[in-house]
């Protein structure tokens, strides 16, 4: 089979690991140093789309997975599956579940999927009002795409007006803050729940916790996510059906009623709150870093539920994971991310890998003298798994700790106490 994969991080380095197969010839544009030694990387940034689509057309893959939210956004899905290109995402009007909240929450609100009341404010002016309408605790969002970065938790009002006016004043995410959510915050545990759906079957895959914040204890700001763990073993099956049953069945009806054929991946970012799960994001993509903690547990080969998920025959392909196998997942990232990351430092990885481990690259580049040097805020994630939690979260960090990058950080607290 000939797969092309769109995207450069992490996680596109663990799908294309896990889609690795001496029968495959895996594409991917642009790929990064990571998968050079799997997959043929492309010339091509994940929006330039237009570039790509010509490439598929003339090369004719038998499968396309599209990694990030923007090319998603873009149409890309759109344009592959015109050349009947078997493509897992999502087209470009479902992509609106992900890159305009406020179309996301009216949608949620529309279904009657449970999810915090939020306000729609464009300047100044209203998001104040808003936040005096919703009273703190609160929560503030940039409507658009903002690369992780779009959410912020003030502790208080003086705070509010200081990142309201970074957002509309100072223009520091540009035209994704055009329009901003004032949300209300509530209380409880995060959890990812991720599934693949065909726009009517729906495989729900091991549920994972990812820790946003930059240090230990969630302390510091919000970034793209600095490590995961999965299965999370405090997650009941009695809320998991309440989740299949109020968040994810009654939202694919929706998106059916308004006449859209969804064939990708859900992801549902939910709190677990005293009245049951709350809808706080969807995205319309596999998350990162949980896909590096999520797909070493799947048992079914990973080409088989991909393929079935783009051409609507996901009900004839049944989700197995292997039994008793947890994983842990930490993100490596360079000094000064998220604001003003350190580039260009030397990378030294270890030799040999531990069994049941692997390094998926990220934020790295090859320099031309042959170095391995740091290219952006996340660099790699360490993951590791084995029969039980404690057991992955120890080979994880040990992986971690012998990677050298100076002036590098990592959270210490992934999959702690549980």
């Amino acid at each position: 089979m000939k797969i092309l994969i769109i995207g450069q991080g992490a996680r596109e380095h663990a799908i294309a690991h896990f889609l690795s197969h001496p029968h495959h010839s895996l594409y991917i544009a642009p790929g990064n140093p990571g998968t050079e030694s799997i997959a043929t990387s492309l010339p091509y940034n994940p929006d330039q789309i237009d570039s790509i689509t010509t490439w598929a057309a003339q090369h004719r893959p038998d499968l396309a997975v599209i990694g990030p939210e923007l090319p998603l956004s873009l149409g890309l899905a759109d344009r592959l599956r015109a050349l009947n290109i078997p493509t897992v995402g999502p087209d470009q009007s479902a992509a609106r579940l992900e890159t305009s909240k406020t179309y996301c929450k009216e949608l949620l609100t529309q279904a009657h999927i449970p999810t915090p009341p939020a306000i729609p404010c464009t300047d100044l002016h209203s998001a104040r009002s808003a936040i005096r309408q919703l009273n703190a605790p609160y929560v503030i969002k940039a409507d658009g795409l903002a690369a992780g970065k779009g959410v912020f938790l003030p502790k208080d009002n003086q705070e509010s007006d200081s990142i309201l006016d970074a957002l509309f004043n100072q223009r520091i995410l540009g035209s994704a803050a055009d329009k901003v959510l004032i949300e209300k915050r509530i209380e409880g545990r995060e959890i990812s729940i991720i599934a693949l759906t065909d726009g009517t079957t729906l495989r729900y895959l091991p549920p994972a916790q990812d820790y946003k914040r930059l240090y230990d204890h969630h302390l510091g700001p919000n970034t793209g996510g600095m490590g995961a763990y999965a299965p999370a073993p405090w997650l009941t099956p009695s809320i998991l059906e309440t989740i299949h049953h109020t968040i994810f069945t009654p939202l694919l009806q929706t998106l059916q009623h308004r006449s859209i054929s969804y064939r990708g991946i859900l992801y549902a970012g939910l709190m677990i709150t005293d009245q049951g799960p709350q809808v706080l994001e969807f995205n319309v993509r596999l998350g990162d870093p949980e896909t590096q903690a999520i797909l070493p547990l799947i048992a079914t080969p990973l080409d088989e539920l991909f393929h079935a998920t783009a051409n609507a025959a996901l009900n004839q392909i049944p989700l197995r994971l292997h039994p008793a196998r947890a994983s842990t997942a930490i993100v490596i990232a360079a000094e000064g991310y998220p604001h003003q990351p350190t580039l260009h430092t030397p990378i030294t990885l270890p030799t040999v890998l531990p069994p049941s481990t692997a390094i998926f690259h990220a934020g790295t580049r090859r320099h031309p003298d042959g170095t391995l040097r740091v290219a952006a805020g996340r660099i790699l994630t360490a993951t590791a798994w084995a029969q039980s939690l404690r057991e992955a979260r120890e080979t994880a960090y040990a992986l971690a700790r012998s990677i050298q990058i100076p002036k590098s950080h990592y959270r210490k607290d992934i999959a702690q106490n549980l």
